[in-house]
């Protein structure tokens, strides 16, 4: 039986309100796109089999096999173990230690990359965007939480093997607010 030809690229948003999966063809022509709200509280696993309904479905629409795909790149938010493809922990989703890359691996059947959603946001504005032919951007994103996220010289700045600028929880008063969705004081979370 002949393989089929790897002719489209898949990215995914996982946000802390909403998911946003979106096709793209050879030429990175954005073909088909599908929004629904995250349900993060639902727990991981309703999560993770969301998200892959919503990759079958994109593709169904598009009469395509998801063996016709070079790959996927997930935009993930909170800090990621990005060496083994981990999200540690995503607070406003109230999930930690998913191992997003390995899942959809093994149930698509294709290449998977992750990223921090604010580095990959970042990175796109440093090469398309409101960065572009600059040395150094750096980009605050105000969302479900608030994220940050650093490109110098085309790369992303990182820790060995987390994502970093977690500003989103660094302490600002002594005895502050709880974070609401870990629980915890606001903090700088970088490694």
């Amino acid at each position: 039986m002949a393989q089929k030809k790897k002719t489209h690229w898949l990215g995914f948003d996982l946000g802390g309100t909403k998911m946003y999966a979106a096709l793209f063809d050879e030429r990175f022509k954005k073909t088909a796109e599908v929004r629904k709200r995250t349900k993060g509280r639902d727990g991981a696993e309703a999560g993770l089999t969301r998200m892959t309904e919503m990759v079958r479905d994109l593709c169904a629409e598009s009469r395509l096999d998801t063996a016709q795909l070079s790959g996927m790149g997930i935009c993930c938010p909170g800090p990621l173990n990005l060496e083994k493809g981990v999200l540690v922990e995503a607070a406003n989703l109230g999930w930690s230690n998913v191992p997003i890359k390995g899942f959809f691996e093994k149930h698509l059947g294709i290449p998977v990359s992750i990223g921090n959603d604010v580095d990959i946001g970042v990175l796109g504005e440093y090469y398309l965007g409101a960065g572009k032919n600059h040395r150094c951007v750096l980009g605050v994103f105000p969302g479900t939480g608030i994220g940050a996220g650093c490109v110098y010289e085309g790369k992303i700045l990182r820790g060995k093997t987390k994502s970093c600028l977690e500003m989103g929880h660094i302490q600002v008063q002594p005895n502050g607010p709880l974070c609401g969705g870990c629980g915890r004081p606001f903090r700088l979370g970088v490694s």
